[in-house]
């Protein structure tokens, strides 16, 4: 019997060719199954973490990581960004919204900044470190290490953002918050609430204790 198969490939070539397909199925599958295991502290479960720590330097090659859930089947709230801006010598900042449908045109261009503060948000992790005591011991150093880069990672991004809008609008400071625009109930549209009412906006706090800022 030969040991070469109808498409010329030998069996130890096969074998390969599945195990390459099953290892990146599983990849596939791991990103959006750590976003529904993600807990109240911005850390996932830990045995999903584990997986996803040895897949990572795969999915994030192949750019695996997307917005799961993010628009379809059961939206969330939407999320935006307030930034004021102080101008030099000026005591009266000047108001800024990520995204701003008045401001920001084409479509397009809205769309962008839609995307920039949702993804602000999703990157959010709490300055203080996980506590011990919701892990097990053998996990923990996996989690804090989780949380470390998760958290650099997402200071990084809140600077880079205060930077740009500094050196666009020549500011002295700039100071940011996320802000959650809660969806709106059926029975408060019946009741003649407006979508943009401002009670639906809720400022977020940057830690647990609702005080601070990166």
């Amino acid at each position: 019997m030969s040991d070469v198969h109808a498409n010329g490939w030998s069996p130890n070539r096969c074998r390969l060719a599945s195990l390459f397909l099953v290892l990146h199925l599983i990849a596939v599958f791991i990103a959006p199954f750590s976003f529904e295991t993600v807990m109240d502290s911005g850390i996932g479960s830990p045995f999903v973490l584990r997986i996803a720590e040895w897949f990572r330097p795969y999915t994030q090659a192949l750019y695996l990581h997307h917005g799961y859930a993010f628009f379809a089947p059961d939206p969330g709230p939407s999320h935006l960004l307030y930034c004021r801006v102080y101008a030099p010598e000026s005591q009266t900042p000047e108001v800024e919204k990520l995204p701003d449908r008045n401001s920001q045109w084409p479509r397009l261009l809205y769309h962008r900044h839609f995307m920039l503060s949702e993804q602000l948000h999703a990157n959010f992790v709490p300055p203080q470190p996980p506590s011990r005591e919701l892990y097990d011991p053998e996990l923990f150093p996996l989690v804090t290490r989780v949380w470390s880069i998760r958290r650099r990672a997402y200071d990084q991004q809140w600077k880079s953002y205060q930077r740009h809008l500094k050196a666009r609008h020549g500011a002295e400071r700039i100071e940011m918050e996320r802000v959650e625009h809660r969806l709106i109930f059926p029975n408060e549209l019946r009741d003649g609430k407006k979508i943009t009412d401002p009670d639906l906006y809720v400022v977020l706090p940057e830690d647990r204790k609702g005080e601070g800022r990166p």
